[in-house]
């Protein structure tokens, strides 16, 4: 679990955007290992409802199912591991699973305005 821990810090990355209401959303989110040793860590999603895509660092965009209530995609982890992520719109949770099951659980907020502007 500690190696696909830093899989996913390694993997996700926001990138600068515009503000919620424009093409480009960039959210923060904080996550926590479903494993024993309960690893919080934070991670940042940068996505575009309009071009159905997420950012994602190691593969840049890739598609992504998004509406005003979900938005979800799917990530190859290596080698006969595949990784959904599911963010719900609404409440903000952040549900990661994997071959096995859920292994992440988190909440997602849009990032403030400060951040964005890095």
């Amino acid at each position: 679990m500690k190696a696909l821990n830093l899989w996913l810090i390694a993997l996700i990355c926001g990138c600068p955007s515009s503000p919620a209401m424009a093409e480009k959303v960039l959210l923060t989110c904080v996550t926590t290992s479903t494993d024993p040793d309960h690893v919080e860590q934070t991670v940042e999603v940068a996505f575009d409802q309009e071009s159905q895509r997420v950012w994602v660092a190691a593969n840049g965009y890739v598609p992504a199912a998004i509406s005003e209530t979900q938005i979800a995609f799917d990530m190859d982890g290596g080698p006969n591991i595949h990784i959904h992520f599911t963010i719900d719109r609404t409440s903000g949770h952040l549900t990661i699973t994997g071959n096995y099951g859920v292994l992440y659980n988190g909440q997602c907020k849009i990032a403030d305005a400060a951040h964005r502007a890095s």
